[in-house]
């Protein structure tokens, strides 16, 4: 199974910058302005070859490379011709064969909240965090370290979110008595990453209703479907939404859905891996010649919450 992937800065976590600028200039990296402290670098031009490691950093370096896959990512300094070679010679000699990401904006690696940064600078964490990864600030206790990895890709409330779907029952054919009485079981909520879902139609269920010319239809369910509580879409009505089996995932899929180029409603996927299955899962769940799907758009979790809060649903989903 492929590893998953954390990235790691380099420069206050790995490599002892505030070692290293204090030898080479008897300074106080810490009291001198970044204007100041790119001056004195740039007369040292190989100074981050020479850069001592940094033993906490070696230290969850260690603990973490045989489970994850470990990818460098760090801002080179401007003006320094040096600083990328010397970053990967750096590397090289003190890691072993290990790959380097060289950004000015590394918010551009997150896909979801399961892209983990371990960084010593506020800015970058606060723009990954606020991209929807799970940024993780260094130096703390390394078992405090390891504990959000472990959370964050096996979180515990993903486990019985599982067994959740899985003991789904929803009485879909109540008898006249009950449906007098309305004691059965009409649906059922979960709680996705925050996302408060009411199961209507689990998988396997038969779904029916009417188009808008007044035909019925008919569909079996091949995944579970419901809607977000709290939300209202284009229809005035809360957003659809189906289920996958993959609950550790924080991608989410929104489909404008329409008919002759005419935007009607929103339909969430979310625990699919990638878009095309996504988009698979969606045309399974309706019958064959199905033509509804206008455009599929793939986002995560934290960003659907923050779209749904902003009502600006009535509108197809931006691409």
């Amino acid at each position: 199974m492929e590893k998953k992937i954390i990235y790691m800065d380099m420069d206050g976590v790995v490599a002892d910058f505030t070692t290293g600028y204090a030898a080479a200039f008897n300074r106080d990296v810490s009291r001198d302005d970044a204007f100041t402290v790119k001056q004195f670098c740039r007369q040292e031009p190989r100074l981050f070859r020479m850069l001592p490691i940094l033993e906490k950093g070696k230290e969850l370096f260690d603990i973490l490379k045989d489970d994850y896959k470990i990818i460098f990512l760090t801002t080179p300094m401007k003006g320094m011709d040096y600083c990328k070679i010397d970053k990967v010679e750096w590397v090289r000699e003190n890691f072993g064969d290990y790959d380097i990401i060289f950004s000015d904006n590394k918010a551009d690696y997150v896909i979801d909240d399961h892209s983990i940064l371990i960084d010593d600078m506020d800015y970058n964490l606060e723009s990954w965090i606020k991209k929807g990864g799970t940024g993780i600030k260094f130096p703390q206790k390394i078992d405090k370290i390891c504990d959000i990895i472990e959370e964050t890709f096996n979180p515990a409330e993903e486990k019985t979110l599982k067994k959740q779907l899985k003991e789904i029952v929803v009485n879909l054919n109540p008898s006249e008595k009950q449906k007098e009485s309305g004691n059965y079981k009409k649906s059922e909520i979960i709680d996705f990453k925050g996302l408060k879902i009411r199961i209507e139609n689990p998988k396997g269920s038969i779904r029916t209703g009417f188009s808008s010319f007044g035909q019925k239809w008919v569909s079996r369910m091949t995944c579970h479907y419901g809607y977000l509580i709290g939300t209202e879409g284009a229809d005035f009505d809360p957003i659809d939404i189906f289920i996958g089996p993959n609950t550790n995932k924080s991608l989410a899929f929104v489909v404008n859905q329409g008919f002759n180029g005419m935007f009607d409603e929103h339909k969430i996927l979310i625990g699919f891996e990638n878009i095309e299955e996504a988009e698979k899962a969606y045309y399974s769940n309706y019958q064959k010649g199905w033509t509804g799907l206008m455009s599929i758009v793939q986002t995560n979790t934290k960003k659907l919450r923050d779209w749904t809060e902003t009502r600006s649903s009535k509108d197809p989903y931006p691409i």
